[in-house]
């Protein structure tokens, strides 16, 4: 349902926008009704076909800064409805799989219940970030936040069965580091200094019942691995992930795929593919027995070269990584264009590209 539900989301967009800018008399706008102009982005299917979230953009020329909104669409009748207001922007957000949340991630001011939920963590709790997680029932109530990550948010995805959502972030500062700074200001040794990014997931029960965030778990500590694109599996037991050394582009060579167990009280992580160059984006199968992801394919130079889809077994890569281009299986071999991953479902594995100078949306058979 929910790629036949793709189908009609090209139409409704269509409409929305005809909502956005209604027929007028031929008229060359001025820069600032060129910059007032109202666009929209990042559209989500709900899990029943029945609405789409959309971000919708405004520009507020007091801050001088476009701000994205969170927008709710009714499929049936074409109703489109504010979810989300204030000063700072919406990220694209994310169904929960029963339907009855949307996710999204965005700054705002903590609030009264977050404070005392922070006070009864005891006085060492760490002030949380900006950027958290943050969710909104479609059909009506203000949204509230699902975590108080000490540090910015900045990828998650819910986990298949609903009961979770999977995120990533830095840890927060050490002792140590907080000391410095207090001594010295802050400062940046080069290539020496950064944070990695880690996995962390928090009990979307648990929150709701407590009507306010609860502590996240975290599922990786290795602070030799930067965290970068992850997938959850169809049965919500494995994780997913690509990760480099470092998080600095001069690093972008080392990245490869890690799988997580998450039915291992251990959460132990392996390595699955190490591919000389780039490996990213996994992705998957519907039945969880196979993974797609984003590859350079061995090409020594990758920053210039055409990236490819490719393929693994999960079982025959977990008893022996995939470590060159003969291990892999290549979907795009005679693609002649950057393969971005986007979903695999019954019918095929779906990516987009472009070509001259238009986006297309493609889909191969694996």
């Amino acid at each position: 349902m929910k790629f036949a539900a793709r189908r009609i989301c090209s139409g409704l967009i269509a409409l929305i926008a005809a909502q956005l800018s209604p027929a007028q008399s031929p008229h060359s706008p001025t820069l600032a009704e060129t910059l007032s102009r109202a666009s929209i982005r990042a559209p989500a299917i709900a899990p029943d076909a029945g609405s789409i979230a959309y971000l919708k953009r405004q520009t507020d020329w007091k801050e001088n800064e476009f701000v994205w909104q969170l927008w709710l669409a009714d499929v049936a009748s074409g109703r489109n409805i504010q979810l989300t207001r204030g000063r700072k922007s919406a990220s694209a957000a994310q169904w929960s799989p029963d339907g009855q949340w949307l996710a999204f991630i965005t700054e705002r001011e903590s609030t009264a219940v977050e404070t005392e939920s922070a006070k009864g963590e005891g006085a060492d709790a760490d002030k949380p970030a900006a950027r958290q997680i943050w969710l909104i029932a479609p059909k009506g109530g203000e949204a509230w936040p699902l975590t108080r990550s000490a540090t910015d948010i900045t990828e998650f995805h819910w986990s298949r069965d609903g009961k979770k959502v999977l995120f990533s972030a830095t840890m927060a500062p050490t002792k140590a580091a907080k000391a410095r700074k207090e001594k010295y200001s802050a400062y940046d040794v080069v290539e020496k200094d950064f944070d990695t990014a880690q996995l962390w997931s928090v009990d979307v029960g648990a929150a709701e019942k407590a009507a306010a965030p609860v502590p996240a778990q975290q599922l990786t500590s290795d602070l030799t691995l930067n965290v970068n694109s992850f997938a959850v599996s169809p049965d919500s037991s494995k994780v997913a992930f690509s990760a480099t050394h470092n998080p600095q582009l001069a690093f972008l060579k080392d990245e490869d795929i890690y799988l997580l167990n998450l039915a291992d009280p251990k959460l132990s992580v392996t390595k699955i593919v190490a591919l000389p160059g780039p490996d990213r984006s996994p992705m998957f199968s519907t039945d969880g027995k196979q993974l797609a992801f984003v590859t350079s394919l061995e090409q020594p130079n990758f920053f210039y070269a055409n990236t490819h889809l490719a393929m693994v077994d999960l079982a025959a890569v977990m008893a022996r990584p995939a470590t060159a281009a003969i291990d892999v299986r290549d979907l795009t071999k005679n693609f002649d264009e950057d393969p971005q991953a986007l979903d695999w479902s019954p019918a095929g594995v779906y990516f987009g590209a472009t070509q001259r100078m238009a986006d297309h949306l493609f889909r191969v058979d694996p």
